[in-house]
């Protein structure tokens, strides 16, 4: 699957993105901001939100992914956002009063590094919202499959920061620092769905070393997966941080 496949289907099967993203809405809806930067904003699905809501708003929308950007530049189109590809550490970023950051910061490492960048760009009364998983996201899909394959598995989203980490680490670089965390629960229809839905939503890294998804694989996870749990249920594990200077 390419990557333009790929962006394509994220709108349909970014469910939690969108509800993490809902979160985020009502820390700044209240706002009036000039800039907002949309750090990680992926195809551009949510992004198209942000100039409808701040009419006075101009919005640069970065992500390292050049199929995401061409496809929100084709279908998600405004005169008042920017799409551009890059990376925050070394693209030319105009101060910010707003920067969201929506399930894209765990991919960035090291974490201080790329946070304390993001406080550089804010305005004196800026402010960072953002959501970021944590490593007990799906867990129950690396749970099934270190007791199928008799070892444990480490897939991406394990290696994710835990809260505690991002709480501290915020309190380090800002002022000032609001952080909670929420869980969200998604069905799958099977063991198949999941693997799809992690791969259209980039949630999958580089995938776990050594492993070839074979039929027989893919056939046992499921039979383990329903003994364990009944049903193929995925957790995602999120941090939600409000922070500014």
């Amino acid at each position: 699957m390419n990557r333009s496949s790929i962006a394509m289907g994220y709108s349909q099967y970014a469910k939690v993105q969108g509800q993490t993203f809902d979160c985020l809405w009502h820390e700044i809806m209240g706002l009036n901001p000039a800039t907002i930067l949309d750090l990680g904003c992926g195809n551009g699905y949510f992004t198209q939100r942000l100039p409808n809501h701040f009419p006075l708003a101009e919005v640069v929308a970065l992500d390292v992914n050049e199929a995401m950007i061409s496809h929100a530049q084709l279908h998600h189109a405004h005169h008042r956002i920017t799409y551009q590809v890059g990376d925050i550490m070394t693209h030319p970023i105009p101060e910010s009063d707003v920067i969201l950051a929506n399930a894209s910061l765990h991919w960035m490492t090291p974490f201080d590094v790329y946070l304390s960048r993001i406080q550089s760009i804010l305005s004196k009364n800026g402010i960072l919202v953002a959501s970021v998983f944590g490593p007990d996201t799906y867990w129950e899909l690396a749970a099934t499959l270190g007791n199928v394959m008799g070892r444990p598995i480490v897939l991406a989203a394990t290696q994710f920061l835990t809260p505690l980490d991002l709480q501290r680490t915020c309190l380090q670089v800002f002022d000032r620092a609001k952080i909670w965390q929420v869980r969200y629960r998604e069905w799958f229809p099977s063991v198949l769905g999941l693997l799809h839905s992690i791969k259209q939503t980039g949630t999958r890294g580089n995938g776990i070393p050594g492993m070839i998804w074979t039929q027989g694989l893919i056939d046992e996870v499921e039979r383990m997966y329903r003994l364990r749990f009944r049903a193929i249920w995925a957790t995602y594990q999120v941090t939600m941080i409000h922070a500014s200077h």
